[in-house]
């Protein structure tokens, strides 16, 4: 899978039986078309978590997950980087409708 100029990242998807969804195959497809512009607002903000936690300088991240849930009235999917250099923390945000990006710290 290449999302956003990276490939081999892995895509969690929560599916029924049948597989993912129309909706979130296309969720997929406009988060790789016509949202890579977002790639950057994910970034800043993770970027900025991961500067409260590691001492790692730069801050290097490398986009390793995807999580797109059952598509419901509001969307609320992740994403998990690496920190080059870091060993012992991943980073992260989650993102709902497009505008409300918390990125958060896992040990």
């Amino acid at each position: 899978m290449n999302l956003w100029g990276v490939s081999g990242i892995q895509i969690l998807v929560d599916a029924g039986d049948d597989g993912p969804s129309a909706q979130q195959r296309e969720f997929l497809r406009t988060l790789r078309q016509e949202r890579a512009a977002i790639r950057g607002l994910i970034e800043q903000a993770v970027s900025v978590r991961a500067a409260e936690t590691t001492m790692v300088r730069p801050i290097v991240l490398r986009l390793t997950s995807l999580y797109i849930p059952r598509i419901e009235p509001h969307l609320t999917w992740r994403v998990w980087y690496d920190v080059e250099g870091e060993e012992h923390y991943w980073y992260g945000a989650e993102i709902t409708d497009w505008d409300r990006i918390v990125p958060f710290t896992e040990d």
